[in-house]
């Protein structure tokens, strides 16, 4: 409640200034609203002041007198105007419309682009295409999926399955947030909720792109932050009891997720390990007797092998030699996997710990939260790099 205190203390300047004007009924509107954010006796002595105004019998003014007497002349109701658009509007529109799921492409970005990069590319494409600032034919289907692309590719799971070619549209990830609010929607993907585009944009603009293009909605914002306010402190409790109940059985869930891929890496990694005399036919590290260093043709993989048997068993038969290699190279892009899962679950661990969530503090750690965001991933980028050169 501390937080909502200066803006209860600007709702009761605008109720006094409301007062003085003679508009009792605004007046009381925001004095109720300054209570609800932050009671004060301030508050309470204003409130029972403007109520008794506001109950007063108002006194005809002399407009409204000669009203009475004088009739004014019917008048037409204007004509509503519809907002027109520009022929380079029409153009951006078709462009977004064209681009299908390339969300790269939507985004303008390149595939290496880094998250600070992606989520500039969505501030501008947003504005862009907002329903209140572009009213060209399509444009609020161009709006709803510049959000999606920046669903898909501001989540690093989601990102990797659809660098490989895959639909991660229904895929179930885990945000990089960057602001309170983005972890706000990351925890609304992980419980299942749906975020609206307009939702996502009110998260990143605050919600005051409304306030630009029309009066009336000065208020409506104003209950939107307080309803936001009130959401976040909840998502806190809730996301507090969920980690705390439910440790043991997402670590479950999550394992028996992996169980089918790990049992087929370990099967294929044995078919071939053991395939000699009980010897493993290659490693990813040094280790007797597979001391000698080889390199992927394709995609320059290091693998480490035992010379004398790799030669006469597998490099003078080149059918065989070039399955070999292939492989190794399916069996890198597993252990890469697994590498950069656990990397984004260090990296989520680091996050919720310095925005306080973990341990339900309120306050963020800037500078480590900072840190962590930042953190490097060397296998989640490696993987990206390789995944569509090996599976293609």
């Amino acid at each position: 409640m501390e937080s909502n205190k200066d803006e209860a203390l600007k709702c009761l300047t605008i109720a006094r200034k409301a007062m003085e004007l003679g508009d009792y009924a605004k007046a009381v509107r925001f004095t109720e609203k300054s209570i609800r954010l932050f009671p004060t006796g301030q508050g309470e002595q204003l409130l029972s002041i403007v109520q008794k105004k506001n109950a007063e019998p108002r006194k005809p003014t002399a407009a409204s007198t000669s009203s009475t007497t004088t009739p004014k002349p019917h008048r037409a109701p204007e004509p509503v105007q519809e907002r027109k658009y520009t022929t380079e509007q029409v153009r951006a529109v078709k462009t977004i419309l064209a681009c299908g799921k390339d969300y790269y492409k939507i985004l303008s970005v390149d595939k290496s682009a880094t998250d600070a990069q992606i989520k500039k590319a969505y501030r501008k494409q947003a504005l862009q295409f907002h329903p209140d600032k572009n009213s060209a034919p399509g444009a609020d289907e161009a709006f709803k999926l510049v959000a999606k692309a920046f669903d898909i590719l501001s989540d690093s799971n989601k990102r990797a399955i659809h660098d490989e070619g895959g639909d991660a549209d229904g895929s179930r990830g885990r945000s990089s947030a960057a602001s309170y609010h983005q972890q706000q929607y990351a925890y609304n993907r992980r419980s299942g909720d749906d975020v609206s585009p307009e939702d996502l944009f009110n998260m990143f603009f605050g919600g005051g792109m409304r306030n630009s293009f029309g009066p009336n909605m000065r208020a409506q914002q104003q209950q939107q932050r307080y309803r936001q306010q009130q959401q976040q402190q909840r998502y806190r409790q809730q996301y507090t009891r969920q980690q705390t109940r439910n440790g043991d059985d997402d670590l479950a869930g999550n394992l028996s997720q992996m169980m089918p891929i790990i049992l087929i890496s370990i099967l294929a990694i044995f078919a071939l390990l053991f395939s000699f005399e009980g010897e493993p036919l290659y490693t990813f590290r040094p280790a007797p007797p597979n001391t000698n260093m080889r390199t992927t043709r394709a995609n320059n993989i290091n693998y480490y092998v035992n010379p004398k048997v790799f030669d006469t068993t597998v490099k003078n038969n080149m059918h065989k030699f070039s399955r070999t290699e292939r492989q190794i190279e399916t069996d890198w892009l597993g252990e890469l996997r697994l590498n950069c899962q656990s990397e984004q679950r260090h990296r989520a661990n680091l996050l919720a710990q310095a925005d306080g969530v973990l341990f339900g503090i309120v306050g963020r750690n800037e500078k480590a939260y900072k840190k962590a965001e930042n953190m490097k991933m060397a296998n989640c980028d490696e993987l990206r790099r390789l995944a569509p050169k090996i599976r293609g």
